[in-house]
């Protein structure tokens, strides 16, 4: 599992979705998170890729960030392999 921030990206299978003045966005709660911390794998050795569209204040992203780091643990590739380089 990778974790990295993306811009103009949705999140394709689970989606809480709410209307607004500005229109619609996802939003995932930490429950959501939680559940595919616990079934992610049961069923594929594919991985699993989390990408994640979000308006939040710094301090909010950095909440979603620890979400990620207690409900994936060691399941969750946070650097980049040396292999793969981003961006390059």
């Amino acid at each position: 599992m990778f974790i990295s921030s993306l811009q103009e990206t949705e999140i394709l299978d689970i989606m809480c979705i709410r209307d607004t003045r500005t229109g619609r966005y996802a939003r995932v709660p930490k429950e959501v998170l939680e559940a595919i911390a616990e079934s992610a794998f049961k069923t594929s050795d594919w991985p699993v890729i989390l990408s994640f569209e979000n308006h939040c204040n710094p301090r909010q992203q950095a909440k979603i960030a620890q979400y990620c780091r207690d409900f994936f643990g060691d399941m969750l590739l946070d650097t980049p392999l040396e292999a793969y380089p981003v961006g390059g």
